[in-house]
């Protein structure tokens, strides 16, 4: 079976195709291109808070704040979840905010604990420079001879003897949030388990003795 096309056919078809090719570059060509307005921040004030954000807010601080964040929401939801009776709401607070409660202060302390130690050993010229400019130490201070204070740069790999400060945070930053998370690994079972378990008896308890009243005056109210 043979099919023939006509060759009319093709051609008509090809000149439509670059018709609408070239009705969509013209198109394009005169859309209209609209430009944003640009918002600039000029106050002082706000400048060095969003700089503190970026260059000081440690991870200790960020799991802080994600810390007291749960502890503001989470319980009020367990609290108020009136799928469960309210033994289970009371039960599922308490442990709720024993786990955040331990949570958040161990991880806290941990992280706080590592990213101190790794800043203490991983100094250079360049760090001692930035503490100077900040004043957070006087020029007397500064330690301009690193090979008489080696042990300040025990957790400093070779590579990074001269490296600038941003590049030292940013190490301090990963290497001490890495360390605290091995610790914690083994905190987890020594200390937060048991804290958890005590601070969710310790909310029973005080749940408990606070609705037993309630309930006494509920039934005497009611004969």
């Amino acid at each position: 079976m043979t099919i023939t096309v006509s060759p009319a056919r093709i051609n008509t078809n090809a000149s439509n195709v670059r018709n609408i090719a070239s009705t969509g570059r013209s198109q394009n060509a005169s859309t209209p291109a609209f430009k944003g307005r640009v918002w600039e921040v000029k106050s002082e004030g706000l400048i060095e808070k969003i700089n503190w954000l970026g260059e000081d807010f440690s991870s200790a601080m960020q799991r802080l704040v994600s810390g007291v964040t749960a502890l503001m929401t989470q319980p009020f939801f367990d609290l108020n979840n009136k799928k469960t009776d309210e033994k289970t709401r009371v039960t599922s607070t308490a442990r709720t905010l024993g786990k955040i409660i331990a949570g958040t202060t161990t991880g806290v302390l941990i992280r706080q604990i590592c990213v101190a130690l790794t800043k203490k050993y991983t100094q250079n010229e360049n760090t001692e420079k930035y503490l100077l400019d900040k004043k957070k130490k006087a020029a007397s201070e500064i330690i301009t001879d690193f090979s008489a204070h080696k042990n300040l740069q025990k957790l400093l790999p070779e590579g990074m003897k001269n490296a600038s400060y941003r590049e030292i945070k940013a190490y301090r930053g990963a290497m001490g949030t890495f360390a605290a998370v091995v610790v914690m690994l083994g905190t987890n079972f020594l200390i937060d388990a048991p804290v958890t378990t005590y601070l969710t008896n310790f909310f029973v308890k005080k749940f408990t003795k606070t609705s037993e009243p309630q309930k006494q005056l509920a039934v005497e109210g009611g004969k």
